[in-house]
């Protein structure tokens, strides 16, 4: 069953050849209004009406009202109008009230309308209802009540206007593919004015206000060959403390973003035919999001207005700001042209320059790159960081298919022991609990689900340590610690034999539960005997030996 008017619209040839002089005639165009049998609209009991009207004969003019539901029905055969008051229309999607239906030429009832009236819609129905006309995100759904009041003109063969105001409560959208948004209260008022061949819309007014966003925007709406294009413009507010909340609570992000003032923005958005397919593909959007303060991983930023744009299935902004005594540059940009989207880095940027090193900063950032770091870096010392390529799918199934590359510069960095550290120290048979790090840069490449790492070093009592290998997108670990043997370890007599020889020890576990492979140690303990052995001990050396590891 057809919605309200459109199925006076669809039956148009069926008016033409109804018999508007006998009351059966006319309850066939109640029944367009309101069906006889369970549909979108509901129910109305099997009866005929009674009708009263001037004259039971074929006539030019037909007024009557219908008894059974209350519809006065004026038709006018010389000019094809008619006239239905009122008319409530239920549906699953909700009920719409009409005090008048008037349809100045019903063989072109779309173009010669004019109502007013209530809705009261149930925004996940209306959404699935007409979701071949507007198509969401995938997995994307709505819920909540919209009650507006309309006003539309048609009909008139100047001035032609459509005019809505009214209110979602509450308003909520979940999306695999975006943050959840919850609203208690989203108003809505437009005032659009339209060309008699309904080709030219020009909107005087659109607002929306909520608690996380208010707009404001003017513009058009034209039909150009077979599609629609929107041209618009105006200013937009969000909140971005709110924002920031939203992201949180969806487990989208651990950043905390502040900052509300109005910016302007342009926009451009074609359709296809009558749908708007996909819009964030054909979306093109220019203008810039205020946001006073930002604190994410240790970093306290504040970058002021941020240029975004969106063209060609390509969303980018633009965020430079003074970063904790030093600089950030961050140029990210999400690819959605196909599924998963794939959010990047403009290439060899240096997204953090001379940035004083924070315990946040260390949890953050440094413990998810190495996991040495994790609880043993002190807060002191300057950290850079060169992105020489980024490539993050935004979907946890595609996540090991993310490609990543760069440096991290540490200067004055040091580092206090941990259980994990300590059992390294103490193969080496050091008793010193705070490391340092001599300026250096590491190097990380990320594919296949894992991070490889190039060498690092740190010094304890004047011996260094080398770490190197790999940490996988689930924390498991794979690296070696390449510690040099020390006179504490094996005793001054030997030592002259083994000096300069290194113990490779293994790390696994995960990190945040880092383990030493105690079995390849003892098979390591029996590498440095041949070492030793290798060397042409003299007379007495196998004596030596057996003080291997006695501290």
């Amino acid at each position: 069953m057809q919605h309200g008017f459109a199925a006076i619209v669809a039956h148009k040839k069926r008016l033409r050849g109804m018999d508007f002089g006998h009351p059966e005639g006319i309850h066939r165009i109640v029944r367009l209004i309101k069906p006889e049998t369970t549909g979108d609209f509901g129910q109305v009991p099997q009866a005929q009406p009674a009708c009263q009207q001037n004259n039971h004969q074929y006539q030019k003019i037909i007024s009557c009202v219908c008894d059974h539901c209350g519809i006065e029905i004026l038709i006018d055969l010389n000019n094809q109008s008619l006239r239905l008051a009122p008319v409530d229309i239920k549906g699953q999607a909700g009920r719409i009230h009409l005090p008048e239906l008037a349809i100045a030429d019903w063989t072109n009832a779309q173009q010669n309308m004019k109502i007013s009236g209530k809705a009261d819609m149930d925004l996940n129905q209306l959404s699935q209802t007409y979701g071949d006309f507007i198509q969401l995100p995938e997995k994307t759904q709505l819920s909540g009540n919209g009650h507006f009041d309309f006003d539309m003109d048609f009909a008139n063969p100047k001035t032609q206007y459509f005019r809505l105001q009214g209110n979602m409560t509450p308003f909520k959208m979940v999306s695999k593919t975006l943050p959840t948004i919850s609203e208690k209260k989203v108003t809505v008022k437009a005032d659009l004015n339209r060309s008699p061949d309904g080709r030219k819309i020009t909107i005087n007014t659109l607002d929306l206000n909520s608690n996380a966003l208010s707009m404001k925007a003017t513009g058009s709406l034209n039909r150009v060959d077979k599609n629609k294009v929107l041209d618009a413009k105006g200013t937009m507010q969000p909140d971005m403390k709110l924002v920031s909340d939203y992201l949180k609570k969806s487990g989208q992000s651990q950043v905390t973003f502040s900052g509300k003032k109005a910016t302007p923005f342009t926009i451009n958005l074609t359709s296809t035919g009558d749908r708007w397919v996909d819009p964030l593909k054909h979306l093109k959007f220019n203008g810039a999001v205020h946001v006073a303060a930002i604190e994410a991983y240790g970093l306290k930023l504040t970058p002021n207005d941020v240029p975004v744009t969106v063209a060609g299935a390509a969303a980018g902004a633009r965020l430079e700001s003074a970063a904790n005594g030093g600089q950030l540059d961050f140029q990210p940009t999400i690819d959605m042209r196909r599924e998963p989207y794939i959010l990047s880095f403009k290439k060899n940027i240096d997204l953090l320059k001379d940035v004083q090193v924070t315990r946040g900063l260390i949890d953050g950032l440094l413990a998810a790159l190495h996991p040495l770091f994790k609880d043993a870096v002190v807060p002191d010392g300057l950290l850079g960081l060169n992105m020489q390529h980024f490539r993050w799918p935004l979907s946890e199934k595609h996540r090991n298919q993310a490609t990543f590359a760069g440096r991290l510069k540490l200067n004055g960095v040091k580092l206090n022991s941990t259980p994990f550290l300590a059992g390294l120290l103490n193969l080496m048979g050091i008793s010193e609990r705070q490391l340092s790090m001599a300026d250096q840069e590491i190097g990380f490449e990320a594919k296949n689900g894992r991070i490889t790492l190039s060498p690092m070093t740190l010094d304890a009592e004047g011996y260094q340590l080398k770490m190197d290998g790999s940490m996988g997108f689930d924390k498991t670990l794979d690296f070696i610690a390449r510690i040099p043997v020390t006179d504490r370890m094996v005793g001054k007599d030997a030592y002259q034999f083994l000096q300069g020889t290194t113990l490779n020890v293994p790390i696994r576990g995960t990190a945040d539960k880092p383990r030493i492979d105690q079995t390849a140690v003892q098979r390591a303990t029996g590498d440095l005997m041949q070492q030793a052995l290798r060397k042409n001990l003299e007379k007495g050396a196998q004596d030596l030996l057996k003080n291997l590891f006695k501290k």
